[in-house]
């Protein structure tokens, strides 16, 4: 989790919440509620995460909150989108 959260950091992205399932497979999902500027950013910091030792796979997770319209624009109002991205880690 130390390795994701500087990621996250040095890409200058608030965590505005975090949560975790656990599997019988030995892996763990962590759920993060990230704000970022935009689509292209969160595709950055995906990749980035991606690459973490440890990582299996970084995805971003539907909600109502990515769901809106595409019109509204983060960037130009000048407000953080929050996203929820799934990291599924081996344990």
């Amino acid at each position: 989790m130390r390795d994701i959260t500087t990621v996250v950091a040095e890409e200058k992205v608030n965590i505005a919440s975090v949560s975790f399932a656990y599997h019988k497979d030995h892996t763990t999902s962590t759920f993060l509620t990230l704000q970022t500027q935009g689509l292209a950013q969160l595709s950055r910091l995906l990749k980035i995460i991606e690459a973490v030792r440890g990582v299996i796979s970084a995805t971003r997770v539907g909600d109502e909150a990515s769901k809106k319209s595409a019109t509204e624009s983060p960037v130009a109002s000048g407000k953080a989108k929050n996203t929820r991205r799934r990291v599924l880690n081996k344990n």
